[in-house]
């Protein structure tokens, strides 16, 4: 369908048809008065010049009649140099029902008649210019002379135009203008306007066209004007009304013409439809209209009435203005403001008092079409604004365009009955703000709707209401968002506040995308807020988008029933609510603020006076794996109630977030009957409880919990108050029963003060761990703490789980009544500690305290400080139990502490920490001023019942008195060992009685304990006893007493080994016994022993003192073997040693046994100290053994010493020499063993010799010093002399150790200060199968090993090598959790560590050359090994590690450093060369003059299965890697590749969150990172090879990988990105950047506010393909929001490939994709292309600014790709793009395009070259090949196609094309038969045209072909060259045109061709009248047009219209071209 012809004004009128036709003249200027006009020429009326007067250009008539009947003709004449024809009549009313016309070209026919006017049936006025028909009294002219229109005044004829109409009384007549009957008539084309003048007008049935349209009164005041069933158009100049009352009915007043404004004052005016509807309309869309603008003091759109202004063409839209006193849109009238495709919709502004908007009414400024911006609403009333029954306030935005705005200020404002006021954003665009302001009210109620929402990807708009008394009721309102955009806002402000009945109000984020916007804000201030009655709040993220904030200020805040949801439903974050008031009650209601998705919770703030909830929840907890949220309220009080639990604040976590914290801060608390959780169910952390209420808490029947149930920490809970009180069965709950660690109790006193703390009615604290966790801790700080009614604290641990703290600080402490403290554990995990200060406890009536293991874990510990301690008949526990479902419990007892002044246990009192199944027994620890234990089964106890060790038994006293049968035990009773009592009572020990014992016996087959007392005076008397022996196959136990007197009368001190039943089958050796004292005394019976009386070896005993007194009968100190083995060795040594009364020391062995021997040397002391002191030398088989030889002055083997040179089966071991000026073995133990298990070989041999030459050499608690070969050989050799060594704390050792088939051993230590210390270990380990072993330690001065298990070893754990550790040193240090280690597990390789170092420290330390399996055992065949260092000042710190891994099967190894300054700091500090499976891996040579990584610092050599990664070679002169987890990696995380980063530098610095990673996370390739510096910068950091499937598994296979960069400076900044992306099946790779500058800028955001960019990537996200983006330089620059990408993001593949060499591009704003968003295809942008960069004819310069894009899309069906841009200029500027898109295709899109070459091309302002087609297939192709300039300003060059044809523009320029306000285009809008359109071929020299669009339209099919070859061409009356189709055919334009321009002003012109300008030769000389340009406009018959083609058609509607072709005569355009 083609556009409406424009054409001649024509009057189709019609009225009565009895008038008498006639026109005769007045004979006023020239004539007589009534000659009747005769006919002539064809004419009816011939009017000649001659009836009238011509002055200048203006010719008068006068008439006295002028009627023209049906079929006359009448025909105005004259010269043509006549412009004006001014008609009067001046006899009285005119009737016209036939044809009035001028051949006077190009004039305007004026018409005057003070009696009327009435055209009716049929009336045609005909003439070349405007026509104005008025009923004025005169006509004024510019030189301010008047014409009057009629006799009885005097007028002047003027040369000049006419400037005005004048009205000298209110009784001017009408002008009629009516079409009743069948029209016939004619139009031509034209743009004459139309003016009519009068004091009534009448328009009737009538089709009116002209170029304005000018109809008024003499006044606005008076007068009317009527339009019924009727067309008015105004194809030019608009349209003007004026007069009194205007009415229009079922009529059509239209402005079509571009910027035509229709304009209407009045007293009133009415818009009325009918059958029909009334419409006023500006402009169309193709076309944009002007304003319409109506004043009248009453404005009434009724019945389907209309107002529209429509934008179109390259123009906006019109406004629409409204000025009255009141304003009445009703029954289904409507105000419209359209916008077309990429313009803007007029605006619409109301002025008024009142103004009411009723019936399914509406006022529309939307956009709904591609671009459109919608327009502004503003309206302004003095009284009231009512809307109401289903009207709408309309401001949408559809597709890219921007929403409108929607302003309403009013004394009060009604919205009710289903009224809505829509702003939403629909499509790309925002929306913007919805306003409501009212002096007074504001109701909006009976189901009515704001909305703000973004459904597409534009933002949410704002909703602004303010008043004094807000009521919503039974509404909405939304502003949520919907689709990438944010989520609107939100501001309710008013004194009085009621939101009720159900009203919704949404800014939520429904969007389930990552890349979703955020909702919106909801804010509510006011005096007196009302939310009640199930009204709803919802500010939820669906997607990635943050949830919406609602706040909630006022003076009052009143919440009944209403619901608020704030969630977070994926990866975005949970909204926040706020309420601060002087007073908050919130009743019934549901706040709902948590996260169900990855993001986080909301926030909760309640700030008020009083704050009340009942029976009300709040949610803010994490369903997901997000985190949840937060919740403060502070204010002077908090009350909550609820009838049930599942009322309460609600906080839990159920993934990877953290629970939410939870925070009331008030005066006084009370929670009654309600919960408040925060726990986790997932891997997250549960979150904070924290209560601080300055006066008192009131707990009752409350639940209060963060509780972990998942691998996430439970929470913790705090309370400060004066008073806290907890009551009927509450419960405080922190538990874990997942693998996370349980939470934390506080209950502490505000800030100077003091607490009272009272528990009772079966309330409890809950802190148990159930999984694998830590229990909690608990921590209690008050004055008074009263536990009664079997109240208490549980803090419980089972499975994995371990115990935490129990603490109390208080001055009383009251356990009463069966209440209990507990931290058992109940599974494999640690018991928990009970930590107790108080001055005062009291434990009685069954009350007791509790940390016992009751599974495998280990008991807890129970630490008590107090003044004085009382225990009446209660217990504390910290023993092992069987488990509850009767299994034995494998977990070691626990530990008890007390610490007082006064300790009294009677009446049955138990302190326990027995192993009472199959774990050890635990550990007390006493210290006191004063210790009483009397009675029967009054006892302190550490036994083992079962298969476990006895415990532990510390006590520290001044004073210490057991009696009446009382005890201290630390026996075993079973299979385990003794336990451990050591004693230290300062002034006495007195154990006294029959049955009064102290014994760490081994009852079974374990061995006996240890007893270590220290007093200064020890008394052992009648009877009682001190016992460490050992039954059956155990050993003897280990007695040592230190002492100042050590008297020993009529008792017995025992470590044998002997059976039960007196026969000789017990198998263990004899103990040992040590006493170390100024004077040891042993008498009447006393005895020391160490026997063996069945078949082990004889004991060791060793004794030093001052003196040592044995005296008595059987007295004795011995060391027996009464079987097969050796005997012992005893040796003496001291200033006086004193044995008498029977005393014995013996180093027995027994059978066939090689024995020990003793000897001692103590002159100024040799002191064997400590638990059955004893030197022995056994051997119990047939071997060798023993020797012991010790010289002293002053050596110290104390606490459980002993010195054996062991050997058991077929060898060796044997030998202890020490030679000493001071050596100190603290924890004891000397040994050359080589040892095998009692009644087996194998043993055969080695181990043994163990030297010590010293000054100074110390090693401490736990300090062995071993040559250990435990079976097959090997082992053995410690050499040291020393000048200071000292190792220290637990299990300190230096053992040469191999306990498999040989090797290990050697050890040699030549010292000026080595230190080893607190789990000091030096090892030379092999652990089966040999090898290993060999450590050399030279140095002088210090080798500091520090730490943890601190360690030096040589390890190698299955067949194979390991061993070696070098260290020679000028200071050497591996501290905080040191080792050194060169480890190997399983067939073998591993070791060798060389370090040489002046100053080496590795902080929080390992270095470790490993090969590894195990625990599970094989595979691990070798590889891994070598460390090599040398060094000036090499620093790797805090978790520092350098190991060289392979973790099994093979490979990866060898790490050489050099260095001057290696600095390495932060969490995980490594240096490794991995691969944790099949090979590879490996090699990490660095050459340093500095290297430093920071925080998170790593250097790896990665491929974690399968092999490869490995070799990263760093010849450094500075590299720095600065922040977050700083790496240099070489990964490929499964089968294989990956590897290899070679930095050759002289300075790289990456910062922020700096890596480099050569990744590929599945099934290989990756790897190689290449960079030769001067000067490579990221600073955002990060280059990395992706090619990458992760976290849940597979897919990725291989590839991607390559980045090489050689610089002279690149930078990439702050969110800066190096990738070779390729998400799944392999391909990407391959960033070559080359040098003389690349910059790419800004930004950063995140963390997890995203952002990001600054990237260069070469992504594809599936299958395969992406890659390959080569930049070399001189100078490129990418700036702030930068990003290169080469994508195909999901689908099957392709895209890739940006290759730049380039001479200056820059991109400011900047972006440059390759997109296909599925099935492959997509990619290709090549800047300086010609064929791929062979030779190309680099540009200088292309630049895209401020919005830049370069795009190249394709959305499934796929390909583009392709953008080609040469230079030399190029420059397209501010809102930049070149683009090329598809979205599907039945075939591929024409050869994809878009190829600019060079030598200018400018493309400016609103720029855009495109090349899209959103549907199936074509578009495409745009070629610009240039030879000096092109410059489109206003910009577009566009072939787009809405489901195909269209493409192909191609201009080629050698020389000048200048298109001003732009748009070349090919368009197709689709809809089939092949669609069309396209070709559009420009060739100038010389090609200017103005206001422009070329275009080669079509819609359904044809169009197309324009071709414009053009030396000098120059165009414009508005231009638009079209090549049209619109449904059909059309098609060609052809302008080929030596020198012609076609109307090149852009003004208005009237007529005809102008000449060419002076500027444009013209080469024709001379033309003729076929030569002459011309334009032929033939065959317009006009049809009678529908109202409705006035109006627009929406794209939902035109996508339903069936195509159907027309035959027609149809106008045919034809140019021709001239000479």
């Amino acid at each position: 369908m083609h556009s409406k012809p424009r054409n001649i004004s024509a009057l189709l009128l019609l009225v009565s048809a009895s008038v008498n036709a006639e026109v005769t003249i007045d004979g006023s200027l020239g004539g007589a008065a009534f000659d009747a006009v005769i006919s002539g020429n064809g004419f009816t009326y011939d009017i000649q010049d001659t009836y009238g007067q011509s002055v200048g250009a203006n010719l008068f008539h006068s008439f006295d009649k002028f009627n023209i009947g049906i079929d006359e003709h009448a025909n105005f004449s004259g010269t043509n140099s006549i412009a004006n024809i001014i008609a009067r009549v001046t006899g009285g009313e005119s009737s016209i029902a036939g044809r009035i016309t001028s051949s006077i070209d190009g004039s305007s026919l004026y018409m005057v008649n003070s009696a009327g006017f009435i055209f009716t049936n049929g009336a045609v006025v005909d003439v070349d210019g405007s026509l104005t028909v008025s009923t004025a009294d005169y006509f004024e002219f510019s030189d301010g002379v008047r014409f009057y229109s009629n006799l009885s005044d005097t007028s002047t004829l003027s040369m000049t135009e006419i400037s005005g109409f004048g009205f000298l009384s209110n009784g001017s007549g009408i002008i009629a203008i009516d079409s009743s009957g069948t029209v016939s008539s004619e139009e031509k084309p034209a743009s004459q306007n139309l003016y009519v003048n009068s004091d009534a007008i009448l328009i009737d049935d009538v089709d009116l066209q002209a170029g304005a349209i000018d109809i008024r009164m003499g006044d606005a005041a008076f007068g009317e004007i009527g339009i019924f069933d009727s067309i008015l158009e105004s194809v030019e100049g608009g349209v003007f009304f004026q007069g009194g009352n205007i009415y229009s009915v079922e009529s059509v007043i239209t402005a079509t013409g571009q910027g035509s404004e229709v304009s209407v004052m009045a007293t009133s005016i009415t818009l009325e439809g009918g059958a029909k509807e009334s419409v006023i309309q500006s402009g169309s869309l193709t076309s944009s209209g002007g304003k319409i603008d109506l004043q009248a003091q009453n404005i009434t759109l009724e019945n389907n009435a209309k107002l529209i202004s429509s934008s179109g063409g390259s123009r906006d839209g019109g406004d629409i203005t409204l000025t009255g006193r009141t304003i009445q849109i009703e029954n289904q009238s409507r105000i419209e403001l359209v916008a077309g495709v990429n313009t803007v919709a007029g605006d619409l502004v109301i002025t008024a008092e009142d103004m009411t908007i009723e019936d399914n009414s509406s006022l529309n400024t939307s956009g709904r079409f591609i671009g459109a911006t919608a327009g502004d609403i503003d309206i302004e009333a003095s009284g009231e604004f009512r809307i109401e029954n289903d009207s709408r306030i309309l401001a949408e935005s559809d597709s890219t365009g921007a929403g409108g705005e929607v302003e309403i200020f009013a004394e009060s404002i009604v919205i009710r009955d289903d009224a809505n006021i829509n702003i939403n954003a629909l499509g790309q665009g925002d929306s913007k703000f919805v306003d409501l302001q009212s002096q007074t009210n504001i109701i909006i109620d009976q189901g009515s709707t704001i909305s703000a929402s973004s459904l597409g990807g534009g933002d949410g708009g704002l909703v602004q209401i303010r008043g004094q008394d807000i009521l919503l009721d039974d509404m909405s309102i939304q502003a949520s968002a919907n689709g990438e955009g944010m989520g609107g806002d939100i501001v309710i402000d008013a004194n009085s506040v009621q939101i009720t009945n159900g009203t919704t109000i949404n800014v939520s984020s429904f969007s389930t995308a990552e890349t979703a916007g955020n909702a919106g804000f909801v804010e509510i201030t006011g005096d007196e807020i009302t939310l009640d009655d199930n009204a709803s709040f919802s500010l939820a993220s669906f997607g990635g988008g943050v949830g919406g904030e609602m706040r909630v200020v006022g003076s009052t805040i009143n919440v009944d029933g209403v619901r608020i949801e704030a969630e977070a439903k994926s990866s975005g974050v949970g909204g926040d609510v706020e309420f601060a008031a002087g007073s908050i009650n919130l009743s019934n209601t549901r706040i709902d603020a948590s996260v169900r998705g990855s993001g986080v919770g909301g926030f909760i703030r309640l700030a008020g006076g009083a704050i009340e909830l009942a029976d009300t929840s709040i949610n803010i907890s994490a369903l997901g794996p997000g985190t949840a949220g937060d919740l403060f309220a502070t204010g002077d009080s908090f009350t909550m109630t609820g009838s049930a639990t599942s009322f309460g604040i609600f906080g839990d976590t159920r993934g990877d977030g953290f629970g939410a914290d939870i925070f009331l801060n008030t005066d006084t608390v009370a929670l009654d009957g309600v919960a408040i959780t925060s726990g986790t169910f997932g891997n997250g952390q549960g979150g904070i409880i924290e209560i601080d209420a300055l006066t008192s808490i009131t707990l009752n029947d409350a639940l209060l919990t963060s509780e972990s149930e998942g691998a996430g920490f439970g929470g913790d809970i705090d309370f400060r108050t004066r008073n806290f009180t907890m009551s009927g069965n509450t419960s405080i709950n922190v538990s874990s029963i997942g693998q996370g660690d349980a939470g934390r109790i506080r209950v502490i006193p505000t800030e100077n003060s003091t607490l009272t703390m009272a528990v009772n009615d079966t309330s409890n604290f809950s802190l148990s761990a159930r999984g694998d966790g830590l229990a909690g801790e608990f921590i209690a700080i008050a004055n008074d703490v009263r536990f009664s009614d079997s109240s208490g604290v549980q803090a419980s641990v089972q499975g994995t789980a371990e115990g935490n703290l129990v603490s109390f600080t208080t001055t009383n402490l009251v356990i009463e009544d069966s209440a209990t403290l507990i931290s058992d554990t109940r599974g494999t995990g640690l018991g928990g500690v009970i930590d107790i200060n108080t001055t005062t406890l009291v434990l009685s009536d069954a009350a007791s305290i509790n940390a016992e293991a009751l599974g495998s874990g280990d008991g807890g510990l129970v630490n008590i400080n107090a003044t004085t301690v009382t225990i009446d008949g209660g217990t504390i526990n910290t023993s092992s139990q069987p488990q509850l479902d009767g299994a034995p419990a494998t977990g070691t007892a626990g530990v008890l502490d007390i610490t007082t002044t006064d300790l009294t246990l009677m009446n049955g009192a138990e302190l326990r920490s027995d192993a009472l199944s199959e774990g050890d027994g635990g550990d007390i620890t006493i210290e006191a001023t004063t210790l009483t234990l009397s009675g029967e089964n009054t006892s302190i106890t550490a036994q083992a019942v079962g298969t476990g060790d006895g415990g532990s038994l510390e006590i520290d006293a001044a004073d210490i008195s057991l009696s009446d049968q009382a005890g201290i035990k630390s026996d075993t009773l079973s299979s385990g060992e003794g336990g451990f009592i050591e004693i230290d009572a300062t002034n006495s020990l007195s154990v006294d009685g029959a049955l009064t014992r102290i014994s760490a016996q081994a009852g079974g087959s374990g061995d006996g304990g240890q007893i270590l007392i220290s007093t200064d005076s020890f008394l052992l008397t009648n009877q009682a006893s001190l016992q460490a022996e050992a039954f059956s196959t155990g050993e003897g136990g280990l007695i040592l007493i230190n002492a100042a007197t050590v008297l020993v009368d009529n008792g017995t001190i025992n470590t044998n080994s002997e059976s039960t039943n007196g026969e000789r089958v017990a198998t263990g050796d004899s103990g040992s016994l040590g006493i170390q004292a100024t004077d040891v005394t042993l008498r009447n019976g006393a005895e020391l022993r160490s026997d063996s009386l069945s078949e082990g070896d004889g004991g060791d005993i060793t004794i030093a003192a001052s003196n040592l007194t044995l005296s008595g009968l059987d007295t004795s100190i011995t060391a027996q073997a009464a079987g097969t083995g050796d005997g012992g060795f005893i040796q003496v040594d001291a200033l006086d040693i004193s044995l008498t009364d029977n005393a014995s020391i013996k180093s027995d062995s027994f059978l066939s046994g090689e024995g020990g021997y003793i000897q001692i040397t103590g002159e100024n002391k040799v002191s064997l100290a400590g638990n059955g002191t004893r030197i022995s030398a056994q051997a119990r088989g047939s071997g060798v053994g023993g020797q012991i030889l010790i010289t002293t002055e002053s050596f110290t083997l104390t606490d459980k010493a002993s010195l054996v040179a062991e050997a058991f089966a077929s060898g060796e071991g044997g030998l202890i020499l020490i030679d000493a000026a001071t050596v100190l073995i603290d924890d004891s133990t000397v040994n050359t063993n080589s040892l095998a298990a009692p009644g087996s070989p194998p043993a055969t041999g080695n181990s043994g010799a163990l030297g010590i030459r010293a000054t100074d050499v110390s090693l401490n608690n736990g300090a062995q010093l071993r040559s250990d070969s435990l079976s097959e050989g090997h082992g053995g050799d410690i050499k040291i002399e020393t000048n200071e060594l000292s190792l220290n704390g637990q299990n300190t050792s230096i053992t040469a150790q191999s306990t498999g088939t040989g090797d290990g051993g050697f050890i040699q230590v030549d010292a000026r200060v080595v230190a080893l210390t607190d789990r000091a270990s030096i090892k030379s380990d092999s652990l089966r199968s040999g090898e290993g072993g060999f450590i050399a330690i030279n140095s002088t001065q210090s080798v500091s090993v520090d730490g943890a298990g601190t360690s030096i070893s040589a390890k190698a754990g299955g067949s194979g090598i390991g061993g070696a550790i070098l260290i020679t040193t000028d200071s050497f240090s591996l501290t905080n959790e040191a080792s050194l280690d060169a480890e190997a597990f399983s067939s073998g390789d591993g070791g060798l560590i060389l370090i040489d170092a002046p100053t080496v420290l590795v902080d929080n330390s390992i270095i470790n050359t490993n090969s590894q399996a195990t625990p599970g055992n094989s595979p691990a065949t070798g590889s891994a090994g070598a460390l090599g260092i040398s060094a000036t000042n090499i620093m790797l710190r805090n978790d520092a590690e350098l190991r060289s891994d392979t973790l099994s099967e093979g490979l990866g190894g060898n790490i050489e450093i050099e260095a001057t300054t290696l600095t390495m700091t932060g969490q995980g500090t490594a240096i490794t060369a991995q691969t944790a499976g099949t090979k590879d891996g490996g090699f990490i040579e660095i050459n340093a003059i500095s290297l430093a990584l920071s925080d998170s610092a790593s250097i790896k050599s990665d491929s974690l299965a399968l092999g490869d990664g490995g070799q990263i070679d760093i010849n450094v002169n500075t590299v720095t890697l600065d922040g977050n987890r700083t790496s240099i990696t070489a990964q490929a995380a499964g089968s294989g590749d990956g590897g290899a980063i070679y930095i050759t530098s002289d300075s790289l610095t990456l910062t922020g969150q700096a890596s480099l990673n050569a990744e590929a996370l599945s099934s290989g390739d990756g790897g190689l990172v290449f960079i030769t510096s001067p000067t490579v910068l990221l600073d955002g950091a990060f280059i990395n090879t992706n090619s990458q499937t992760r976290p849940t598994g597979p897919l990725t296979t291989g590839t991607s990988g390559t980045v090489d960069i050689l610089a002279d400076v690149i930078t990439l900044a702050n969110g800066a990105s190096i990738r070779s992306d390729a998400f799944s099946a392999g391909d990407g790779g391959d960033i070559n950047l080359e040098a003389n500058q690349i910059s790419l800028a800004g930004t950063r955001t995140s963390s997890e506010g995203r952002v990001i960019n600054t990237s260069v990537t070469a992504e594809t996200n599936g299958t395969g393909d992406g890659g390959t983006i080569r930049l070399r330089s001189p100078i490129i620059t990418l700036s702030e929001k930068a990003l290169i990408n080469v994508s195909a993001i999901a689908g099957t593949g392709d895209a890739g490939t940006l290759e730049v060499l380039v001479d200056n591009l820059m991109l400011d704003n900047a972006t440059i994709f390759g997109s296909t968003g599925g099935e492959g295809d997509g990619g290709s942008i090549l800047v300086n292309d010609p064929d791929v960069l062979a030779n190309p004819n680099t540009g200088t310069s292309i630049q895209l600014v401020n919005g830049s894009v370069i795009s190249v899309s394709a959305f499934s069906d796929a390909r583009p790709g392709s953008i080609v841009l040469d230079a030399t200029d190029v420059r397209i500027t501010d809102v930049s793009r070149v683009e090329s898109d598809t979205r599907g295709a039945l075939k591929a899109a024409r050869d994809t395009g878009i190829s600019i070459d060079g030598e200018r091309l400018e493309l400016s302002g609103n720029s855009t070259i495109s090349s899209s087609s959103t549907g199936t297939a074509d578009a495409g192709n745009i070629s610009i090949t240039l030879g000096d300039r092109l410059d489109i300003v206003g910009s577009a060059v566009n072939t787009t196609s809405a489901m195909a044809g269209g493409g192909i523009i191609f201009i080629d320029t050698k020389d000048t094309i200048f298109i001003d306000n732009g748009i070349v285009s090919a368009t197709a809008s689709g809809e089939i038969l092949e669609s069309g359109g396209g070709d559009v071929f420009i060739d100038p020299r010389i090609f200017t045209i103005r206001q422009s669009q070329i275009v080669a339209q079509a819609n359904a099919g044809n169009g197309g072909n324009i071709d414009l070859v053009a030396t000098n061409f120059v165009v414009d009356t508005e231009t638009l060259i079209s090549a049209s189709s619109k449904k059909g055919i059309d098609g060609t334009v052809q302008i080929e045109s030596p020198n012609q321009s076609v109307n090149p002003s852009s003004m208005i012109l009237t007529t005809g061709f102008q000449d060419l300008p002076e500027f444009v030769s013209n080469n024709c000389d001379n033309p003729n009248e076929n030569d002459r340009s011309y334009l032929v406009v033939e065959n317009l018959n006009p049809v009678r047009r529908d109202p409705n083609d006035f109006l627009p058609i929406f794209k939902e509607t035109a996508a339903n219209v069936a195509v159907t072709l027309q035959s027609r005569d149809l106008p045919l355009v034809i140019w021709r071209r001239g000479c």
